[in-house]
């Protein structure tokens, strides 16, 4: 229980770093009028993750015995992988995840598509 508490926290101090980068950018650039669409594709993802845990836990907290042992198992073994290789990628890709994003949104404000303010 308290390692998903703190898988949790380190993952939502990553989100929050990152919309953080986003904001500074857009004050930096005096865009502050796209602040709302940053903020609203956050709370939208929060309530779609909140919403994605409940159907997961309607659909697999059914599991029992062994198909849960084997599901538990192999969730684990695939978040390894994932971890693995995200470390490796972040990595290599550090020095720059600051200007993509920068960049990113510029290229939205400038092509006038503000929308995927909501997706970075």
């Amino acid at each position: 229980m308290i390692s998903s508490l703190f898988i949790s926290l380190r993952e939502g101090l990553e989100a929050f770093l990152i919309i953080g980068i986003i904001i500074s950018y857009l004050y930096k650039i005096n865009a502050k009028k796209y602040i709302k669409h940053v903020i609203f594709g956050a709370i939208i993802a929060i309530a779609l993750s909140v919403g994605l845990a409940y159907v997961f836990e309607l659909i697999i907290g059914g599991f029992e015995g062994k198909v849960e042992q084997i599901f538990e198992g192999s969730v684990m073994l695939l978040a390894v992988i994932v971890l693995t290789y995200m470390i490796f990628w972040m990595n290599n890709q550090a020095k720059k995840v600051k200007s993509d994003i920068e960049l990113s949104v510029e290229n939205a404000i400038n092509r006038g598509r503000v929308i995927f303010l909501f997706y970075i």
